[in-house]
């Protein structure tokens, strides 16, 4: 029983102490981001606040550097307006269609033409490759007015 609880204790302790994501997990300690605001089916003017919940453990505080790998493991969201998330490997881009939220923020304000639109969040890590399968919230449609 001694030999047994050395390699026992020896994989508790890997698996709490190390790095998220780095234990096989696709998305540690994360949650689905939400859009929190509009509603599904909500008809909006051209300038409107989009509010999410952003999905990430601490959403002011980067995770921290996982040793050994060159820099922070900072998950972030995205939002999509209008296209779907990126094929898997491929990082999010940076225009008008693909919104970057890198410091933790809750909301941000968008303006679009008149017509139906569609939103949905994304998260991705510091090198904006989202997950396979991607983490993502549920795709709304907004008219704009």
């Amino acid at each position: 029983m001694k030999r047994v609880l050395p390699a026992v204790w020896f994989v508790a302790t890997a698996a709490v102490l190390s790095p998220p994501g780095l234990a096989g997990d696709a998305a540690p300690s994360m949650t689905v981001p939400r859009i929190l605001w509009p509603a599904d089916g909500t008809s909006v003017s051209h300038h409107f606040v989009v509010r999410f919940s952003n999905g990430t453990a601490a959403a002011h505080h980067p995770m921290p550097a996982a040793q050994g790998m060159g820099g922070e493991m900072h998950r972030h969201v995205h939002l999509l307006i209008d296209v779907p998330p990126p094929r898997p490997g491929e990082p999010v881009p940076v225009d008008a269609h693909h919104r970057h939220f890198m410091g933790g923020e809750t909301n941000t304000t968008v303006d679009l033409p008149p017509g139906r639109h569609t939103l949905q969040l994304l998260l991705a890590g510091a090198d904006h490759v989202p997950d396979n399968p991607p983490i993502v919230s549920k795709k709304i449609a907004v008219t704009v007015k």
